[in-house]
């Protein structure tokens, strides 16, 4: 995957990620912003993903 469709889907992933936040009625606070950035564009774009909590 080259950088260019990284930047593209992790683009994808945060809109649809706020959009169906916003649409549930829900807000975008600090708590849902660190997750979605930590847990979600940060491994996407680094193309490292933590260990599931399980594995832990």
């Amino acid at each position: 995957m080259s950088a260019c469709t990284s930047t593209r889907l992790a683009h994808q992933v945060a809109e649809g990620q706020v959009m169906r936040r916003m649409i549930l009625g829900r807000p975008l606070d600090h708590d849902f912003l660190a997750d979605l950035v930590d847990n979600l564009l940060v491994p996407l774009l680094t193309r490292t993903f933590p260990a599931d909590e399980e594995d832990r």
